[in-house]
């Protein structure tokens, strides 16, 4: 990830907006980003971590960043744009915050939003803000945030860790705990995929085990579901049931065979017995239908009448249909007749009405011509009353143009005096602006006496150090003295009496006339022997009391060196502070002298400031003064030199101060004046254009007016139109029309009614001639029909039509009456073939005894049930049990599977899981083999820093027994050829570690193929707590690192760092915000 163009709102200390082009440094830079303490260097860092994870550096969130100064239409907002892989990206973020609403003097509260875009480079400009936006990634707060986070590959904390490094948080991972640190190595080596494989090995393991418990449980089961200790006890039972439940198969067969024989003979015995019944009751029905047999005579002689009188039927049906007919026709000729007359009636009266709107015609001719007229009229008066208000409007714009321009040129003449006046005031203070001294140099040698102080400081605390060491180094040298004689004389002491125990049991071997194993001699006049009875000293003691003095010795021995190199160290110490005393003198006398500042040339604008120079001199004469009596002091007198130097150095940088603050006044005078003069020049090029359009104006105005007038009296010459109005007209109109109108629809309604009348006529008349031809036709039908009625009748058995009704049956009568007769006989031919059939079959049989049959019945299949339960309960016991144990030797089989995977995967699971003897997981095994990388690298730096004394290591045992290991960080010290903590480093050796271990952490996430390319760095202070020769080793790093395609931003207020670091991005603090500058 590399910054390529930051824009920050009303956002920290900037009031406006700030923005800051980072590709102006040129390709990956070393840039330092300086300013006084709280003028907002951090909050470059801030803007930074908020636009991509809506939070900051610090404890503060992006709610709490609006700057106070902004006003409160001003909205906080930050736009950061970034390269990351291949690709460009802008995020824009603003938090929640109130400000002035868009209508009114209220304020309202704005929610926060972010939106994150892919852009498109242009390689025509280096202005990242003219690149056009590609793709809309996200547009909500929290979904810009995890984008980024995906992007990035961190989220914000590891982003703070290594690419952010935020003053007060700097040491973060090189103190951070195991797992802290386990969390960030994770994200940047992207080793999930080892704690997926630790999880997906667990699962499966514990996946084989719960198997494995569940199918021994069901095993278990199994054998108390089958009452069995043992399976080989189950089966043992399966083999005793097989011989009784073949015996019982076999006598189930027999009862089966018996069953089924009394069942055959019931059956054929119940059939038998089922004829002799339907036997009976046909005969019976027979005999019922022989009693239906004089009815059945009558209907079929009534359905014979009814056949013949349909003969005749339509003969009937036409005579009585044309006697109907001819009814109806009749009366339609009466209502036609009837009709006929009122029509003519009506076309007589239609005609007379006619002639009485004879002259409509003429008389609406004549008011058309009226209206014609009168509409020509409307248009004209209404054009003259356009004109005139168009006239009194182009009058009003003549006199307001001519205003417009009065005023127009007043307001160009004051904006051209007040720039006369701000020119001069420019011109006057860039003049003062000239005079003013450059202090640079006297910054310069401030720093480096500041630096000697520190050092005399410093010098003579180690002198005091060294002393305390020597008089503390006497103590233990007396105490390893009197421990050493204390411990020699034990083991004399000891030794003595190992002695006289020796002589002893010589003694006690030596014997008259043998010569002695020591002296020779075979006279024994005076043998050893132990005074008193008490345990012998063994030779274990004797070695432990040797080592014990052994040991005494060489602590005296260490103490003795000790007490030497501290009285040495004590000298050297001496020696170097009284070195750099003498340098301090000789620079007190040139602090003595007072700044050259431009105060007195200042007198007139500013007296306060002579004051405070007035008093300077007064102080610094003073300062001169003591100095003189100090220098007849001894130098040895340190304490009082650096009084001497640090009020020297206060009462400089007082001065400097003062200058600064005038300077800074004074450029801001002149940033505002010369706002203010381009401001003007830019209205006074506006006014001028704004007369030279009133001119325009005023002379269109004129022009347009009198063509107006001209118009005017071409339309109405005499001014009589002028008197009219268009109402007045358009109501006149209205009634002519109105008149029209009326004339118009009555002549048309009376040629209506003439029409229509004419036609009901017409079709009266024909109505009338239709309906009598149709009476004449009607009544030769009827006769005709009549006729051939009797005619037929007369052929007829019928003697008249009254006979004929009687027997005419209507069509569902004769159908009910068809349908019982033929019922009846098929009723009488079935049943007689049923009586001949049950005959024919019972033949010379008798009829069975069916209750005793049922009885031999019921014997036979309650035999056979019993055998059959019999059979069916051994059955069933057999095939459970021989079930039962199937399943049992099959789930056996899967639990014997089970639990050989179980052994290999259990053990592997809880291996890579950390349950080892090394505790180590195979994630942070991974892990540690990366950070071994990162520590290889870092110390290449580290030892570069500190001369070779320190390394970065990883501990590799005697951690924490409790907890997995694998990620503590120790240092090597090689002074001491130890391990120790890395919080026993001091600050600055503490600062030069995060460093590098930060440089070396970047280094090997980059060399890592698919890992997350980390090209920026942002370091924010800590540098002040190194000293000359650690900060040259520390920026000779970071060069390094630019030098192979990082860009390494500083934050920093040291100013040995200015003068080693040429690109720089400098906060100007100032009374209404800071602002930045970027210096090349």
């Amino acid at each position: 990830m590399k910054p390529i163009y930051l824009e920050m709102s009303a956002f920290g200390p900037f009031a406006d907006t700030q923005c800051i082009h980072f590709n102006e440094l040129g390709d990956n830079p070393l840039f330092l980003i300086n300013g006084p303490t709280g003028a907002g260097k951090t909050t470059l860092l801030d803007a930074m971590t908020f636009a991509l994870f809506n939070g900051t550096t610090g404890d503060r969130s992006g709610q709490n960043m609006r700057c106070d100064h902004a006003p409160n239409d001003q909205e906080t907002s930050v736009v950061l744009i970034f390269s990351c892989g291949a690709h460009t990206y802008k995020v824009e973020r603003s938090p929640t915050q109130t400000v002035k609403a868009k209508r009114g003097d209220g304020e309202t509260t704005r929610a926060a939003s972010a939106t994150l875009w892919r852009v498109q480079p242009d390689a025509a400009t280096h202005d990242a803000t003219q690149w056009q936006t590609s793709e809309l990634l996200a547009n909500k707060v929290n979904d810009v945030s995890q984008q980024a986070q995906t992007l990035l590959g961190l989220n914000a904390d590891q982003f703070r860790q290594v690419v952010v490094l935020p003053q007060g948080r700097f040491r973060e991972f090189l103190l951070a705990k195991s797992s802290e640190r386990e969390n960030v190595l994770e994200s940047l080596f992207q080793t999930q995929r080892f704690k997926l494989i630790e999880e997906a090995l667990s699962q499966r393991a514990l996946a084989v085990n719960r198997d494995y418990t569940t199918l021994k449980n069901e095993l278990e089961q199994r054998l108390k579901d089958m009452g069995h200790p043992t399976i080989e006890a189950a089966l043992a039972h399966l083999d005793e049931l097989q011989p009784p439940l073949a015996d019982a198969q076999v006598e189930h067969e027999h009862a089966k065979q018996q069953f089924s024989l009394a069942q055959t003979h019931y059956t054929q015995a119940e059939e038998l017995n089922k004829r002799f019944v339907n036997l009976a009751e046909l005969q019976n029905k027979l005999k019922h239908l022989a009693e239906q047999h004089n009815e059945m005579q009558q209907h079929q002689q009534q359905l014979k009448a009814h056949a013949q009188a349909l003969h005749l039927q339509p003969f009937w049906q036409t005579f009585t249909q044309s006697k109907d007919a001819l009814g109806h026709r009749q009366q339609a000729y009466n209502k036609a007749q009837a009709q006929a007359e009122q029509a003519t009636a009506a076309l007589n009266q239609t005609q007379a009405e006619l002639k009485t709107v004879a002259d409509y015609p003429e008389r609406i001719e004549h008011l058309n011509l009226s209206l014609d007229e009168l509409s020509r009229l409307v248009a004209t008066v209404q054009q003259l009353q356009q004109l005139m208000a168009k006239l009194q409007q182009q009058a009003q714009a003549v006199t307001q143009a001519n205003t417009e321009k009065t005023v127009a040129a007043e307001h160009l003449a004051q904006l051209k005096t007040n720039h006369n006046q701000v020119t001069s005031e420019l011109t006057a203070l860039r003049e003062r602006i000239k005079q003013h001294t450059n202090t640079e140099a006297q910054r310069t040698q401030l720093a480096h006496h500041q630096q000697l102080h520190d050092e005399l400081n410093k010098r003579h605390a180690e002198v005091l150090t060294a002393q305390h060491a020597w008089l503390a180094a006497q103590a233990p040298l007396s105490a390893a003295q009197a421990a050493t004689e204390q411990a020699q004389q034990a083991r004399d002491s000891l030794f003595l009496r190992w002695y006289q125990e020796q002589a002893a049991a010589l003694a006690q071997k030596l014997q008259a006339g043998q010569p002695c194993l020591v002296c020779g001699s075979t006279e024994h006049p005076a043998p050893a022997h132990l005074a008193r009875q008490q345990d012998l000293v063994s030779q274990e003691q004797l070695d432990a009391a040797e080592a014990l003095a052994q040991t005494k010795r060489r602590a005296e021995h260490q103490a003795q060196t000790a007490l030497e190199l501290a009285a040495n160290n004590h000298t050297k110490a001496e020696q170097a502070r009284n070195e750099i005393a003498k340098r301090v003198s000789q620079v007190i006398d040139t602090l003595a002298k007072p700044v050259a500042c431009s105060a007195t040339q200042h007198a007139a604008s500013e007296p306060s400031a002579n004051q405070q120079s007035d008093s300077t001199h007064s102080v610094s004469k003073h300062s001169v003064s003591k100095h003189s009596v100090s220098n007849k002091a001894p130098v040895q007198d340190t304490e009082e030199l650096l009084e001497e130097l640090a009020a020297q150095l206060q009462l400089v940088q007082t001065q400097l101060r003062e200058i600064d603050q005038r300077q800074d006044r004074e450029r801001t005078q002149e940033a505002e004046l010369e706002a203010t003069q381009a401001k003007l020049v830019n209205q006074i090029a506006q006014q001028e254009q704004a007369l030279a359009e009133a001119n325009t104006q005023l002379q269109d105005a004129t022009l347009a007016h009198s063509n107006s007038a001209s118009q005017l009296a071409a339309l109405d010459k005499d001014g009589e139109l002028r008197k009219r109005e268009v109402t007045q007209i358009t109501n006149e109109r209205q009634q002519i029309q109105t008149e029209r109108d009326n004339l118009r629809l009555a002549h048309d309604k009376a040629q209506t009614q003439l029409k229509q009348a004419e036609n009901h006529h017409t079709t009266a008349q024909s109505t009338l001639a239709s309906a009598l031809t149709e009476v004449t036709t009607a009544t030769q039908t009827l006769n005709e029909a009549e006729r051939r009625w009797h005619e037929k009748l007369s052929a007829s058995p019928f003697a008249d039509a009254e006979a004929f009704s009687q027997a005419l049956l209507d069509q569902a009568t004769a159908d009910t009456l068809q349908q019982q007769v033929e019922t009846y006989k098929n009723h009488v031919t079935q049943v007689q073939t049923g009586i001949d059939s049950e005959t024919k079959a019972i033949g010379n049989q008798a009829k069975p005894d069916l209750a005793q049959l049922a009885e031999q019945r019921s014997q036979a299949a309650t035999l056979e049930h019993e055998k059959l339960h019999a059979w069916q309960s051994l059955y069933t016991e057999h095939k459970q049990l021989k079930d039962n144990i199937d399943k049992y030797q099959r789930r056996a089989a899967q639990s014997a599977d089970l639990e050989r995977n179980y052994a290999v995967l259990g053990r592997l699971a809880q291996t890579l899981a950390g349950n080892n003897n090394s505790r180590i997981s195979l994630n942070r095994f991974v892990l540690a083999i990366l950070l071994d990388d990162v520590l290889h690298e870092a110390s290449q730096r580290l030892a570069q820093m500190t001369q070779g004394r320190y390394q970065l290591v990883r501990r590799r045992e005697g951690g924490d027994a409790r907890s997995h290991g694998g990620l503590e960080l120790m240092i090597d010290d090689s002074h001491t050829g130890k391990q120790r903590e890395v919080n026993t480093l001091s600050g600055g050796e503490s600062f030069m570690a995060a460093l590098a271990l930060a440089l070396g952490l970047s280094d090997v996430v980059q060399s890592y193929a698919g890992g997350i390319k980390i090209d920026t760095l942002f370091i924010d202070e800590g540098f002040g707590s190194l000293d000359s020769e650690a900060l040259d080793q520390a920026i000779n790093v970071l060069a390094h690192l630019r030098d192979n395609g990082r860009t390494i931003g500083i934050i920093s207020h040291v100013s040995e760092l200015k003068q080693r670091i040429t690109k720089r991005i400098d906060v100007v603090r100032g009374i209404g915000g800071s602002s930045l500058r970027v210096g090349l």
